[in-house]
Protein backbone atom coordinates (compact mmCIF):
# COMPACT_ATOMS: atom_id res chain seq x y z
CA UNK A 1 0.00 0.00 0.00
CA UNK A 2 2.51 2.13 0.84
CA UNK A 3 4.48 1.43 -2.12
CA UNK A 4 1.67 2.05 -3.92
CA UNK A 5 1.38 5.75 -2.62
CA UNK A 6 4.84 5.86 -3.30
CA UNK A 7 4.34 5.92 -7.03
CA UNK A 8 1.20 7.38 -7.57
CA UNK A 9 2.99 10.36 -6.12
CA UNK A 10 6.48 10.15 -8.08
CA UNK A 11 3.55 9.71 -11.39
CA UNK A 12 2.17 12.93 -10.18
CA UNK A 13 4.92 14.81 -9.19
CA UNK A 14 6.37 13.92 -12.92
CA UNK A 15 3.27 15.16 -14.26
CA UNK A 16 3.29 18.23 -12.78
CA UNK A 17 6.78 19.03 -14.15
CA UNK A 18 6.29 17.84 -17.40
CA UNK A 19 3.17 20.52 -17.77
CA UNK A 20 5.66 23.18 -17.01
CA UNK A 21 8.48 23.61 -19.76
CA UNK A 22 8.91 26.79 -19.40
CA UNK A 23 10.08 26.69 -16.12
CA UNK A 24 13.19 25.35 -18.41
CA UNK A 25 13.63 28.21 -20.55
CA UNK A 26 15.30 31.60 -19.92
CA UNK A 27 13.56 34.34 -20.70
CA UNK A 28 14.13 35.84 -24.04
CA UNK A 29 16.41 39.08 -24.01
CA UNK A 30 16.22 41.36 -26.97
CA UNK A 31 18.79 43.94 -27.63
CA UNK A 32 17.95 46.97 -29.24
CA UNK A 33 19.28 50.45 -30.38
CA UNK A 34 17.20 52.71 -30.09
CA UNK A 35 18.31 56.51 -31.75
CA UNK A 36 15.92 58.94 -30.55
CA UNK A 37 14.61 59.30 -27.19
CA UNK A 38 11.55 58.09 -25.97
CA UNK A 39 9.48 57.67 -23.28
CA UNK A 40 7.81 54.52 -21.36
CA UNK A 41 5.56 54.66 -18.22
CA UNK A 42 5.98 58.97 -18.30
CA UNK A 43 9.80 58.47 -17.77
CA UNK A 44 11.76 59.48 -21.01
CA UNK A 45 14.99 57.74 -21.64
CA UNK A 46 17.88 58.70 -24.15
CA UNK A 47 19.13 57.33 -27.20
CA UNK A 48 21.46 53.95 -27.16
CA UNK A 49 21.19 50.36 -26.18
CA UNK A 50 18.65 48.52 -24.13
CA UNK A 51 18.13 45.01 -23.29
CA UNK A 52 14.16 43.87 -23.22
CA UNK A 53 12.66 41.16 -21.45
CA UNK A 54 10.49 39.18 -19.77
CA UNK A 55 11.33 39.78 -15.88
CA UNK A 56 10.94 35.75 -15.18
CA UNK A 57 9.77 32.86 -16.51
CA UNK A 58 5.86 33.22 -14.71
CA UNK A 59 5.73 36.65 -15.39
CA UNK A 60 5.96 37.17 -19.03
CA UNK A 61 4.13 39.92 -18.97
CA UNK A 62 6.18 41.99 -16.73
CA UNK A 63 9.15 43.68 -18.89
CA UNK A 64 12.56 44.65 -17.61
CA UNK A 65 13.83 47.76 -20.11
CA UNK A 66 17.52 48.40 -19.11
CA UNK A 67 20.12 50.49 -20.93
CA UNK A 68 23.04 48.64 -21.73
CA UNK A 69 25.60 50.68 -19.29
CA UNK A 70 22.66 50.14 -16.45
CA UNK A 71 21.82 53.55 -15.90
CA UNK A 72 18.15 53.29 -16.59
CA UNK A 73 16.08 50.75 -15.70
CA UNK A 74 12.41 50.62 -15.73
CA UNK A 75 9.84 47.74 -15.28
CA UNK A 76 6.57 47.91 -17.64
CA UNK A 77 3.07 45.80 -17.11
CA UNK A 78 2.15 44.33 -20.51
CA UNK A 79 -0.96 42.94 -22.39
CA UNK A 80 -0.90 39.73 -24.60
CA UNK A 81 -1.35 41.47 -28.20
CA UNK A 82 -1.49 38.19 -30.44
CA UNK A 83 -3.53 39.88 -33.13
CA UNK A 84 -0.38 41.62 -34.09
CA UNK A 85 0.96 40.97 -37.62
CA UNK A 86 3.84 38.88 -37.53
CA UNK A 87 7.60 39.65 -37.66
CA UNK A 88 10.92 37.50 -38.54
CA UNK A 89 12.37 39.62 -36.38
CA UNK A 90 11.99 40.83 -32.75
CA UNK A 91 11.05 44.91 -32.74
CA UNK A 92 10.27 47.45 -30.92
CA UNK A 93 6.91 49.28 -31.96
CA UNK A 94 6.50 53.26 -31.04
CA UNK A 95 3.86 55.77 -31.46
CA UNK A 96 5.48 59.14 -32.74
CA UNK A 97 3.44 62.60 -31.66
CA UNK A 98 5.43 65.29 -32.85
CA UNK A 99 8.48 65.07 -31.61
CA UNK A 100 7.91 62.91 -28.83
CA UNK A 101 8.32 58.69 -29.21
CA UNK A 102 6.63 56.59 -26.71
CA UNK A 103 7.47 52.51 -26.60
CA UNK A 104 3.97 51.19 -27.61
CA UNK A 105 5.14 47.32 -28.04
CA UNK A 106 7.12 44.47 -28.48
CA UNK A 107 6.74 42.21 -31.13
CA UNK A 108 8.28 38.74 -31.04
CA UNK A 109 8.66 35.75 -34.26
CA UNK A 110 5.99 33.34 -33.80
CA UNK A 111 4.82 34.63 -30.32
CA UNK A 112 2.31 36.49 -29.11
CA UNK A 113 4.18 40.10 -28.30
CA UNK A 114 3.28 42.84 -25.58
CA UNK A 115 1.67 45.84 -25.56
CA UNK A 116 2.14 48.84 -23.16
CA UNK A 117 -0.92 50.75 -22.26
CA UNK A 118 -0.49 54.65 -23.29
CA UNK A 119 1.29 56.40 -20.70
CA UNK A 120 -0.51 59.99 -19.28
CA UNK A 121 1.98 61.33 -21.05
CA UNK A 122 1.42 60.06 -24.31
CA UNK A 123 -2.55 60.36 -24.10
CA UNK A 124 -1.54 64.25 -23.25
CA UNK A 125 1.04 64.55 -26.39
CA UNK A 126 -1.93 62.48 -28.29
CA UNK A 127 -4.49 65.25 -27.26
CA UNK A 128 -1.88 68.29 -28.17
CA UNK A 129 -1.38 66.99 -31.65
CA UNK A 130 -5.26 65.96 -32.31
CA UNK A 131 -5.85 69.87 -31.50
CA UNK A 132 -3.80 71.14 -33.46
CA UNK A 133 -5.15 69.32 -36.69
CA UNK A 134 -1.77 69.68 -38.72
CA UNK A 135 -0.35 66.39 -37.70
CA UNK A 136 -1.30 62.85 -36.92
CA UNK A 137 0.33 59.86 -34.41
CA UNK A 138 2.21 57.74 -36.43
CA UNK A 139 3.97 54.44 -35.51
CA UNK A 140 7.69 53.82 -35.93
CA UNK A 141 9.55 50.42 -35.56
CA UNK A 142 13.20 49.54 -34.17
CA UNK A 143 14.36 45.83 -34.51
CA UNK A 144 16.45 44.28 -32.79
CA UNK A 145 18.55 40.99 -32.80
CA UNK A 146 17.42 38.14 -29.64
CA UNK A 147 19.94 37.61 -26.89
Amino acid sequence: MQRAFSMLALGLGLTALSSRPALAMAPETLVVHVPFAFSVLDETLPPGDYRVRPLNDLERQVLELRSSDGRYALIALTEDAPAMSRTTKPELVFDHYGKMEFLRAVRLPEAAGAILEPSRSEIAAARAVASEHSAHGSASTVSSQPR
